[in-house]
Order: structure tokens, then C-alpha cells, then sequence
């Protein structure tokens, strides 16, 4: 089968990473000194708006935010020319002996989408000493600064640095060298070697997916292996595969398995009580029964929908079968005693309508009957149309299995009835049909910005303000001054004193997790006077009652956009959070503007985003609920990411088992 991606080693590919109509040709990254690394290109051709260059540690970037950005810039002054030495983000400087990954991005003016135009790898050249050790090899009469003198010792520094040229060369050979003998460090090996050593397991590179993330599932593969068919396994493997935190929760029906439900290779455990043939009836068998499909099922993982199960009486008279055929310990469903549950199905006659009813027989742990049974009331099946039957009960209270039976009443010999879509949930009613047994799997993002309402679009709400009020503003940041591409907001809340003295405005309480880093920042500018402005975060516990507040560095706000921000470890009984902003007014007329505020999980100030706004494609941003009125997700790279796992996924769970995948959005 195809995999999304490109050619590579001679196995078929679909699709590709879009380099034609945007090429930056003659991209090179080559060593220019000790720990700098020279990049040259060609401006790429097309019509495009921002170019943006893109380093990473591990791999190629798959997206124009996928490392670290080292420059940002429209197409009339976007430069052919970078000198890297590690000089973003935080100054720390390139790692001796490490490649590194270049990507140069264009934004298509035509479509507002990224595309690639170049990727190069340089490597940062570790310094061995040899140049001091070539002239230490050095004869003296080389060495000396005094003619013909063989015995006095000189610092000949014309020597060294002509010495300097070839041991830089060396040194760059030694620093492949090293790079390459280190090759069992899957986290550190050279991305070239990445396809190769996942041939050697077996494994298919996927461009798309990039070499950042292969590494990953490289790395982790013999554990994945040792997991798979787990739920630990299958949690660990999306995170392996797809770069995804997980949750993997059991769909609501527990029949025990979907041919018992779905009917898709056999009848499952269901048994003849009383005057009934079993048989199951294929989509694509004779007369044609189309299966029944499920209206409210995730739109991108509709039930299964191959086949029913037919249902033949053999003589007059009521027709009755059951999940187990009457054997409770070996295909009973287990259940908890004194709970509510619904037993429903979908039935469909081959040509005389018949009153059709759902029964649960209930058992205790030794497989004894216990009474009473129950009986939902019946519902006549139609030729036309498929039409529900269930029941509703409580189990007594040493209940242990449930067997569910359905009846057909006064069938005739040789009549005919069809089943789908049978379930059995907790709960006193029917909700809508999900396949037996299935997977539930929520992708968690990448990054979550807290705050509801961050960028003050529509209202004021969530927000709290001290001594002051706010009205709503077309003042805005904009763009995002790091990424000048990037549009971040449309509006802003401008804050007016309600008279001199200290202003707090604070946001709605966030839960977090306990012993981790939060970071809170929050665009701010006043046109007309300078103030101090005081980032904080207040922590709190499950009673919501206040454990600390911390107050970070101060801003001196002025005509520009400013960006208070603050970093906290978050204490270990802290459960939720509020994060806010302080100053002093000198006077009830003169109002801040704010913007863009970002609460996340992280011990840096990273780009801002909501679930509308920020970072690169907007495709991968998405609000929770309501949009400006829930917290903001980002999942990198979404759509090449969730459509290979959803190809990979049946490899990695057990056999017939179904599965749904959502974002954090609900209904995706």
C-alpha cells in the first residue's frame, strides 16, 4: 500500500513536500568556523510573501514553527545569507560535533499556506586543539622567529594561524567522525542515517512525519513492540509515532466484541433459544440488506457497517436467541450489581413486520439464573426501515453477568428478520449506537493556551478588573513581533482607571497540574504615560482557597507593545490558577491597552496563540468550545499526523477492535 510522503529507497510514495514551485536552490550549510555554520541560497522562485528559516536539533522541520526560528521576513527584504552560531534562542550557543537541520519556509500569497522551499544539514565543527597540536609537531627551526636559530624556542603566530587552516578541515572530518561512531545514539545520530536504521526494523521513514519524530519512534520501537496489544502500549505508541500525549478510554458499548454487535465476520457468541436458524448476511448477499449506519457516529469513523445478522424461524411460534445460548460464565456480559442498564438494537423484517423485544437475564458469579428477568417493551420491525427495540433495567444486587435475548413474536415457519447494531450500556436510556468495545483516543495538543478569552475579540468577560474598567478596543499587537507573517489578534481591551492608585486585572481561575512549570505573559502599551507594569500568578488548592502569589519581573510600558511575563513552578497541592497584571495610575485618565494574553504549561515565553490566531497554519489551532470563550490548542503538523495514524493504528490495537480519534475539540 502507498504511504503519504515522498520516494525514498524505492518504495511508492503519494503525494510530496511541495519544493517545485518555491525552490531555494543552491541551499548550503557548511561550517564557517568553531561552532558557526554559514548558510547560503538562492531567493526561491514563486510568488510568496515571508520566507522564514527554520533551525532544528533533530531533523527537518515538518512545519514553519518546528525548531527554532531564525528569521522572519517579508519577500522585499528576506536575506540569502545566515551566520548561525546558536545566537537564538536564549544565546546558548551551537552543541560541538551535533548537525543541524535548516529548512527555509515560503508563505504561498495565493493561498497563505507554508510551503518548503530547502532543507540543508551543517554540522557544528568541534575544536580538538589540533592546530596547537600540528605546531607542537612542528621542528623548531619551523617554529623560530630567528633565522637559523635551531634551539630558541618562539611563538610564531604567522605559523599558527597558516596551521589553522588545514586543522579546521581536520577538525570538521573529526567531527563527522564522531558523529558517525556514536551512531547507536539514536538521539543523536545524523538524520541521513535516520531511513536506514528503520529499514533495519522494519520500518517505514515518512517524510511527513519528519526525522525529529522518527527518532523518537526509532528509539522506542523494541519497547513498543514488547507493549503492543495494551493500552500502555497503544498510549506510548501515538506518543512514539505521532508526537501526541493520549488518552485511550473504552467506548460505552460492552458487548464483547463487535461480531456480537456488528455481525462484521460472524455471528459472535449469539445462539438459537427457541425456533431460530442463525446466519450472517453480507451487504453484498441476496436479498439486499444495507446494514445500519449510525447518523450520530464521529463523522471521520462512521459504526461499521459489512454485514447483519439474519434471522430465520424454523416453525411457528415466538422466535427467541441469546448473546450466549444460555452459558453465562464463558459469553456473559460482566456487570456491577445494583446498576442501571440499556440493552438496545436496530431490527429489520425480510417481509412480514413482527412485534420485536430486548430481554436481560441476569446471573451471579456461579452462573445461576437470578430473578426477575426483564422484558423492554416491543417495537414492530418494518420492511422499509430499520427500527429500534430496547430495554432498561436495574441489576439486582449480587448480579454478576448479563446474558441480553431478543423475541421476535408469531413468526411464521421460514420468516426471516434482520439485527445490527446492538448495544448494551450503563446507563437507565439509550444513547446513540457506538461499535462494541471501541477505542476512544483524545489527542492531546502540543500547547494549551489556558486563558479563556485571551485576545478580547468579542467581550471583557472572564477577566476581573480592579479600580479600573474596560471597554473593548481595535487598538491591536497585530503581529507577532518575533514572526512579523504571523497575525496574532483583532482587538484589545484598553483599561482606564477608575481612579489613581494600583490597578489589578485578573483573569478566571485555570486548572493546572501540580509541580510544573507555568508561564503567564500578556501584551501591554500605553500611549500617553509610562507606567510599571507587574505580571503575577496565584496559586490555589481544591478547596480554592489561595496558597501564594507570585510577582514577576516588572515592564515599564510606553508607546510600543510591551510583554510582561512571569515563570513558576506551580506547588504540589496547587490545582487551579488565576494570572493577571498589576500598575499604579497616576490619574483616572489614562488607560492601558492589553492583548494576546498566553497561560501554558512551559518554562519559557513562547509565540502566542489562540485557538484562531498565531504561530504558522492556522489549521492547527483550534478553541475547545466556544471560540474566545475556552482555552486554545495547537497540534503541530494535525493533518499529515492524524491521517497516517489513523493508517497505522489497526497494526497497533487488537484484531477487529474499532477505534474513533478526536482533538480536544469536541466532535472532531
Amino acid at each position: 500500500m502507498a504511504t503519504y510522503g515522498i520516494d525514498y529507497y524505492g518504495d511508492v510514495y503519494y503525494g510530496s513536500n511541495s519544493k517545485v514551485s518555491f525552490n531555494a536552490t543552491n541551499f548550503v550549510a557548511k561550517p564557517y568556523t568553531y561552532l558557526t555554520i554559514q548558510l547560503t541560497w538562492d531567493t526561491p522562485a514563486g510568488a510568496w510573501d515571508y520566507m522564514r528559516l527554520i533551525r532544528n536539533s533533530y531533523g527537518f522541520a515538518v512545519t514553519p514553527d518546528d525548531g527554532d526560528i531564525l528569521f522572519d521576513f517579508a519577500n522585499n527584504v528576506a536575506p540569502s545569507f545566515y551566520l548561525d552560531s546558536g545566537q537564538t534562542p536564549n544565546n546558548i550557543g551551537l552543541k560541538p560535533a551535533q548537525p543541524y537541520y535548516y529548512t527555509i519556509f515560503v508563505r504561498d500569497s495565493n493561498t497563505g499556506l507554508w510551503r518548503i522551499a530547502g532543507n540543508a544539514i551543517g554540522i557544528s565543527v568541534k575544536d580538538y586543539n589540533t592546530a596547537t597540536t600540528m605546531y607542537n609537531y612542528l621542528p623548531t627551526v619551523l617554529t623560530s622567529t630567528i633565522p637559523y636559530d635551531t634551539y630558541l624556542e618562539s611563538n610564531n603566530d604567522f605559523i599558527k594561524r597558516f596551521l589553522k587552516l588545514f586543522a579546521f578541515q581536520l577538525d570538521t572530518y573529526k567531527s563527522q567522525t564522531e558523529n558517525v561512531t556514536n551512531r547507536y545514539d539514536v538521539t543523536n545520530l545524523h538524520g541521513a542515517l535516520i531511513p536506514t536504521f528503520m529499514e533495519e526494523f522494519g520500518l517505514k521513514y515518512e517524510p511527513n512525519l519528519g526525522l525529529k519524530q522518527s527518532r523518537i519512534f526509532l528509539r522506542n520501537i523494541s519497547i513498543l513492540n514488547q507493549g503492543k496489544g495494551t493500552k500502555q502500549g497503544l498510549n506510548e505508541f501515538i506518543k512514539a509515532y505521532a508526537g501526541y500525549d493520549n488518552v485511550v478510554t473504552l467506548g460505552k458499548n460492552i458487548m464483547l466484541d463487535f461480531n456480537d454487535s456488528s455481525f462484521e465476520q460472524s455471528i459472535g457468541s449469539w445462539a438459537s433459544v427457541a425456533n431460530a436458524t442463525l446466519a450472517r448476511h453480507s451487504k453484498t448477499d441476496l436479498p439486499t440488506i444495507v446494514p445500519y449506519n449510525e447518523p450520530s457516529s464521529h463523522p471521520n469513523f462512521p459504526n461499521v457497517q459489512n454485514a447483519t445478522l439474519q434471522i430465520t424461524a424454523t416453525t411457528t411460534g415466538n422466535v427467541t436467541i441469546a448473546l450466549s445460548g444460555d452459558n453465562p460464565i464463558h459469553y456473559g456480559i460482566p456487570v456491577s450489581a445494583s446498576t442501571a442498564y440499556t440493552f438496545t438494537g436496530y431490527a429489520k423484517a425480510g417481509a412480514t413486520g413482527r412485534a420485536v423485544s430486548a430481554q436481560i437475564y441476569w446471573y451471579d458469579r456461579n452462573g445461576v439464573a437470578l430473578t426477575p428477568s426483564s422484558s423492554g417493551s416491543s417495537a414492530n420491525d418494518t420492511t422499509s426501515s430499520w427500527t429500534r427495540f430496547t430495554t432498561s433495567v436495574t441489576s439486582p444486587a449480587n448480579a454478576f453477568f448479563a446474558v441480553p435475548r431478543i423475541n421476535i413474536a408469531s413468526a411464521v415457519a421460514n420468516e426471516t428478520h434482520y439485527l445490527d447494531a446492538l448495544q448494551f450500556e450503563a446507563g437507565s436510556s439509550a444513547t446513540y449506537f457506538q461499535d462494541a468495545r471501541q477505542l476512544e483516543i483524545t489527542l492531546i495538543a502540543n500547547r494549551i493556551n489556558e486563558i479563556i478569552n485571551p485576545n478580547f475579540e468579542a467581550n471583557t468577560s472572564n477577566w476581573t478588573f480592579t479600580n479600573s474598567t474596560a471597554t473593548l478596543s481595535n487598538n491591536e499587537v497585530g503581529v507577532d513581533p518575533d514572526a512579523p507573517s504571523v497575525s496574532i489578534s483583532g482587538g484589545s481591551a484598553e483599561v482606564y482607571p477608575i481612579a489613581a492608585g494600583l490597578v489589578t486585572v485578573t483573569s478566571s481561575s485555570m486548572p493546572i497540574f501540580a509541580n510544573n512549570d507555568y508561564t503567564f505573559s500578556i501584551y501591554a502599551y500605553d500611549d500617553t504615560s509610562s507606567y510599571s507594569l507587574t505580571p503575577f500568578i496565584s496559586w490555589y488548592d481544591d478547596s480554592s482557597t489561595l496558597i501564594s502569589t507570585y510577582t514577576g519581573t516588572t515592564t515599564t510600558s510606553n508607546a510600543a507593545w510591551a510583554r510582561p511575563s512571569i515563570t513558576q513552578l506551580a506547588p504540589s497541592n496547587a490545582v487551579t490558577a488565576k494570572v493577571g497584571l498589576t500598575w499604579t495610575a497616576t490619574s483616572a485618565l489614562d488607560g492601558i491597552y492589553l492583548d494576546a494574553a498566553l497561560f501554558e504549561k512551559s518554562a519559557f515565553v513562547n509565540s502566542f496563540f489562540d485557538g484562531s490566531n498565531g504561530l504558522a497554519e492556522l489549521s492547527d489551532l483550534f478553541w475547545e468550545g466556544t471560540v474566545n470563550a475556552s482555552r486554545s490548542h495547537y497540534y503541530r503538523n494535525r493533518f499529515s499526523v492524524q491521517s497516517r495514524l489513523v493508517a497505522k493504528l489497526p497494526d497497533w490495537i487488537n484484531y477487529g477492535t474499532t477505534f474513533e480519534l478526536f482533538l480536544a475539540q469536541p466532535g472532531t
